[in-house]
């Protein structure tokens, strides 16, 4: 079975400068696009249904508030998506907390360290909106001194917490076993909250067409475009968490997850070959050649037996 990771036959080195110029040409592409917004003109709403606080934009044309979108380039280095299986009655009893997850890291790319650097200004604007020490604190992970960004979104809604029009249906790439539907019954709905998009992006470098993909695609040392929301939420322990949410999953780039998937397989055939050549065993007699001389031995004396018996009858 082929496995993925970043690792010592992974060159992060070159996949980080890939990485930094993607996340560049990503920038010079919305530079001219009217409907992306500056962290300084995004605002915090507060909605029920959950009750929840919201990054959120003033929508100009159709009126009311929408959710804004943050885009990040980086390594998958982590994941949990979909699409699931396992038993189905274990998967019902976890169906309230399931995720799909991803978790990416920038190495020393500049773009991404401004990016970890938005989400704290993100987590400040949220603070702002409650009382001191009641948003529970939020950093990166850290891999090799540099941070990691994590993302989830849940499978399942409560249906008690979605409008009935706002119901929506898992994509055929997400559940295409219809596992999902049947963990639903009556209790939960895929809303909103629960859509992620899983997507390829044809030309990286300068063109924006995409195309639909199964989730299963995606593999640890891919490069990856992750769209993100933040919100935050009240907890059972009467704090606020701030939670990263995961809209849309982008692939970028896989030739360096590609090139190191090829290098494991190598030296896992090399090992193999070495282990089948030491592990031929050659075998000899527990005596030797004794049981060999012992017989011939006795063959000869055999025939001087029989030649003497011979020479006497006609004697």
């Amino acid at each position: 079975m082929q496995t993925y990771a970043v690792d010592e036959h992974y060159n992060v080195g070159d996949a980080v400068t890939l990485l930094q110029q993607l996340s560049l040409d990503a920038i010079d592409n919305t530079k001219e696009r009217e409907d992306v917004q500056q962290l300084a003109d995004v605002k915090v709403g507060q909605f029920h249904r959950p009750k929840t606080w919201r990054m959120c934009e003033y929508n100009t044309s159709g009126g009311g508030m929408e959710e804004v979108q943050f885009r990040v380039q980086g390594i998958i280095i982590g994941k949990e998506l979909p699409p699931i299986g396992g038993n189905l009655s274990q998967l019902k009893r976890a169906r309230r907390y399931m995720r799909q997850n991803v978790k990416i890291y920038g190495g020393q790319s500049d773009v991404f360290a401004d990016a970890v650097q938005a989400i704290d200004r993100i987590f400040i604007a949220f603070a702002g909106q409650f009382q001191d020490g009641q948003l529970e604190p939020w950093a990166p992970s850290v891999r090799d001194g540099n941070p990691v960004i994590e993302a989830n979104t849940r499978y399942f809604t409560p249906k008690q917490l979605c409008d009935e029009d706002a119901v929506r249906s898992f994509d055929e790439y997400v559940d295409p076993n219809g596992t999902l539907r049947l963990l639903m019954e009556d209790d939960f709905v895929c809303g909103p909250d629960n859509e992620v998009e899983y997507m390829e992006k044809l030309k990286p470098l300068g063109d924006n067409t995409m195309r639909k993909i199964s989730p299963a695609q995606f593999k640890i040392g891919d490069i990856v475009e992750a769209v993100l929301t933040f919100v935050c939420y009240p907890t059972q322990k009467g704090t606020f968490k701030m939670s990263i949410g995961l809209k849309a999953l982008a692939m970028l780039d896989h030739s360096h997850r590609d090139r190191a998937a090829i290098l494991q397989m190598r030296e896992r055939q090399k090992v193999q070959s070495v282990a089948t050549k030491s592990g031929t065993l050659k075998r000899r007699s527990p005596y030797g050649n004794e049981i060999a001389v012992d017989t011939t031995a006795r063959l000869s004396r055999m025939r001087i037996d029989e030649d003497e018996e011979d020479q006497t009858k006609t004697t």
